[in-house]
């Protein structure tokens, strides 16, 4: 799981291998989801972020007249749901789109890491999902 999280962000930015220490630190344990089944709610102020290990997740918003929107697809590799460690409340869900097991990253570590090592955060900020 750390080689998949460290290739991804090291195509972001040149990281280190100190860099590359810190993320096999970050990634928690796994959780399996069913398809349709929510990830994280709109409004919802999470403590964690999730790496995609497999299946496909959906990026959705509300729109004014009570319809949903996906925004975004990601697929197995991508560092889901950074907009939680950024926002204070979720102004969009994700929910599964095929059964679908991610890798949590609470948030705190992830502070602390992109604090401590500037490389490791500007890939962070740089990673588009």
């Amino acid at each position: 799981m750390e080689d998949l999280i460290a290739a991804k962000l090291h195509r972001l930015d040149d990281l280190a291998e100190d860099d590359r220490f810190q993320l096999s630190g970050l990634l928690g344990g796994r959780r399996c989801a069913l398809a349709g089944e929510a990830l994280v709610e709109e409004g919802g102020r999470p403590t964690f972020s999730m790496l995609l290990l497999s299946g496909f997740v959906g990026r959705a918003s509300t729109l004014a007249d009570g319809g949903r929107q996906i925004t975004a697809i990601n697929v197995p590799g991508d560092f889901i749901d950074l907009h939680g460690f950024l926002l204070k409340t979720m102004d969009h869900s994700l929910a599964a789109l095929s059964d679908v097991t991610v890798a949590t990253v609470q948030h705190a570590a992830l502070k602390r890491v992109t604090e401590h090592f500037p490389r490791l955060a500007r890939a962070v900020a740089r990673d588009p999902h």
